[in-house]
């Protein structure tokens, strides 16, 4: 298994925990620019929309994936914001 960590900025620090406790052949850093994000949220809402991905019955992580909207930035490209942040540990 290959997982895919968004480096960019605050990520890097994130990368690096990863690879020191899974390994760097499994975990790979990849640098985020505004279209490729824009690329990947809209893959993923597709896939979800032709359920191509299924959440389990979980009742807290469906309400954390449904606070998630899309909000214009300053350069115009969508960011994903959680509007009602839950905390808890993955």
């Amino acid at each position: 298994m290959r997982i895919l960590v968004d480096q960019t900025g605050m990520g890097e620090a994130v990368t690096e925990q990863l690879q020191d406790d899974h390994g760097t052949m499994t975990v790979e850093g990849v640098q985020m620019s505004a279209p490729k994000r824009l690329d990947v949220a809209t893959r993923l809402r597709e896939a979800f929309e032709d359920r191509r991905i299924r959440i389990p019955a979980d009742e807290a992580l469906r309400a954390d994936l449904h606070a998630i909207r899309a909000e214009p930035l300053v350069c115009l490209v969508p960011g994903l914001t959680v509007a009602n942040r839950v905390k808890r540990s993955l």
